[in-house]
């Protein structure tokens, strides 16, 4: 009588498992691409860590929590691994260039001060790592997508109260950085589509060989 119960949280577990370290998987791919890349060419980290603490916790930290613990009635898959690293690479990388993206955007079109920069640099990362969110979290249903939208609107809270504002040290943004920032994100958005779309193919591909 139990066996079925038994079957039935093993598998949630396993999936959500999955589904989880794809989120850590692709922060660790982006912060250490981040200090190597900047690190080598003597650029100024482009966050304060207060400002980090926004990301983490709207991108990783709140809802890998909610998803961990979700139903999931996947069937175990061997490859984790392959497949986690698979998608989790190469967005950790798509984030990464975004960051540089706005970067070197900042030196051509600027100058702009510090805190423009680093508020840019928060907005891209937020961003592109919230559009990884909502990747991951397909297929949607009303509490997936609950998840995601309050994600965004913590986002959207952050920037809209004063006090916030002034405590993480952001500011909104001048143009035409406000609009290189859409620019990255929307280019950003596109390439994270075409990666969930290839990988979906390479993983249904595998299983199918595996059959």
């Amino acid at each position: 009588d139990r066996l079925p119960g038994v079957v039935a949280e093993g598998r949630r577990v396993i999936a959500n498992i999955e589904r989880v370290s794809m989120l850590f998987l692709t922060k660790t791919t982006y912060a250490l691409s981040i200090g190597v890349i900047f690190g080598l060419l003597a650029w100024a980290f482009p966050f304060l860590p207060r400002q980090l603490s926004i990301t983490d916790g709207l991108t990783i930290g709140i809802p890998a929590f909610f998803l961990a613990i979700m139903p999931n009635a996947s069937r175990y898959r061997a490859g984790f691994l392959r497949r986690s690293l698979m998608f989790a690479i190469p967005s950790g990388l798509i984030v990464t260039a975004g960051l540089i993206a706005v970067r070197i955007a900042g030196e051509q079109l600027g100058p702009f001060s510090v805190s423009q920069m680093q508020s840019a640099s928060t907005l891209v990362l937020a961003g592109l790592a919230l559009w990884v969110l909502a990747v991951l979290a397909r297929p949607f249903h009303w509490f997936r997508l609950l998840i995601v939208l309050a994600m965004y609107a913590g986002l959207g809270i952050v920037w809209a109260i004063p006090w916030s504002r002034q405590f993480f040290e952001i500011e909104w943004l001048q143009d035409p950085l406000g609009r290189v920032v859409l620019i990255i994100v929307g280019v950003g958005v596109v390439l994270i589509e075409l990666l969930r779309a290839w990988h979906v193919r390479q993983v249904r591909q595998v299983l199918a060989a595996e059959r």
